[in-house]
Parts: C-alpha cells; structure tokens; sequence
C-alpha cells in the first residue's frame, strides 16, 4: 500500500507500531496505579512511549511530541505527533483484546496521517488526508445501515450519569449499547463499519487524534469541543447523537 502523501510518515509509524508490540510481547507486565481514580500504568506502557519517543526524536528531531506517560501536558503544535503507547491500559491488564498502539502525525497545523495497531485482533489501521482509511490494506468505510438498525456505545466513567441519560435517550431507536474502554479501538470499529456512532467526553489528544482521522477519512461525520466528541456513520445519526449530549450534558453541567 503505497500513498501520494505522507508516505514515508505511514512506513515510520507502522514500524514504530509493529516494534512495539515486539516489546510487549517479548517482556514480562508489571502493573502499578496510576493516580487515585483507579487508573492503572503498566512497565510496558512506559517502555513502549520511551521506544517511540526515542524513534521520533531521531527521525524528526524538530517535531514536537504529545503523549500520555510523559507529554500528557504538551498541547498540540503545527508539527507534532501524537502518542499513545497502550491505549486501553485497564483492558490490557486484564487480558481483554480492546487496546491498541496509535500514533498521528501531524503537518503544518492539521492531522496528515495516522496508525493504529490493535495486535490482539491482528487489525493495522491506516489514514492519510484525502486518501482515505484501510484496514490490513483493505479500503474501509463508515457504516451505511439507517439510523435504528445499527449500534452505539458511550464511553467515560467520569460521567456515567450523564452517559446513563443520553443511553435512555438514544435507546428506543438504537439496537445496542457497548462500552470497549478504549478510544482507539473504539473510533476504529466506528471507521470499519462494525459501530455507528460514538460519544467521548476524553480530553486528551493521544486517545482520540489517531482514531479520528481514520474516522473522518472513512467517511464519518463528527463534531468536537473541549468538553466531548461525537462520531457517526451519517449526519441523521450525528443529530440524534448530538440532540442526546446537549439535552443531558451540557444542561446538567450548568447546574
């Protein structure tokens, strides 16, 4: 799979993925608490983000760096790329599939392209503006089953009542609701065409730069803020999806 633009960062970033899961593999887990939330880290996280870091730093030694164990303070610049070593931590503590390695690359102020790499599923993402999203080679897009016939999951305990009132909502029109816990994997069954839509209330830009380019490159139609994102797989379900968050979210925010 060869690309107009931005070639050369997809081949960087897919060995980058495809190394790290070398690391993870060949290395034992050790699992820590990450802060007082229940959060977790484990050794592989930081060993995986050092990796990466390291390989940018050599490759691109001006670009700027955001990443989750040790940029999670940087914000965004024009030239950067985005990190996330481990994305769905807890899952992969665990022994559950949903987690991913991802990487984005950013150019003159706009995501150019992205990687995501779910090992456990044997699924390599790729999305590069204007040239769309694939999965293991294979052009992908967003799904194209009416509103009501598809399924949708809201994520972030943080805000789970909130969550719980959009999913009543929702519900009388939806099949299903799913919670992965994680964003990557999340954003890319949304770009497949397995899922129909998304809500995040995730801030931070590690855990859904990757994911949303892919999105957006599918063909999903989306919208964010600094307080949650929303993706669908068409503007009718993007408006039920966005109607339900400002209903239930914003309005309890405020009072």
């Amino acid at each position: 799979m060869k690309f107009k633009k931005y070639n050369k960062q997809v081949k960087f970033m897919t060995r980058l993925v495809k190394q790290a899961n070398k690391i993870i593999t060949k290395n034992k887990m050790e699992v820590s608490n990450k802060g007082n939330d229940g959060d977790l880290v484990t050794n592989l996280d930081l060993a995986v983000e050092k990796f990466i870091i390291g390989q940018i730093k050599k490759n691109y030694p001006t670009y700027h760096i955001v990443s989750e164990e040790f940029n999670e303070n940087a914000s965004l610049k024009d030239n950067c790329f985005t990190i996330d070593p481990i994305d769905g931590t807890i899952n992969f503590a665990n022994g559950l599939p949903c987690w991913a390695i991802q990487i984005a690359y950013r150019f003159g102020g706009v995501t150019r392209a992205s990687v995501l790499f779910i090992p456990t599923l044997n699924e390599l993402y790729v999305a590069v503006e204007g040239e769309g999203a694939y999965l293991n080679g294979k052009r992908i897009y967003v799904q194209q089953t009416p509103v009501g016939k598809g399924s949708i999951y809201l994520l972030n305990p943080d805000t789970r009542p909130y969550i719980d009132a959009i999913y009543k909502e929702i519900a009388p029109i939806t099949k299903s609701h799913r919670m992965f816990g994680s964003e990557s994997s999340s954003l890319a069954f949304v770009a497949k065409g397995a899922v129909a839509g998304n809500v995040f209330f995730s801030k931070n830009i590690w855990d859904i730069e990757p994911g949303l380019l892919l999105c957006k490159e599918a063909g999903g139609v989306y919208f964010r803020n600094d307080k949650y994102l929303i993706v669908a797989c068409n503007q009718e379900f993007f408006e039920v999806l966005k109607n339900a968050v400002e209903k239930h979210y914003e309005d309890k925010k405020t009072k």
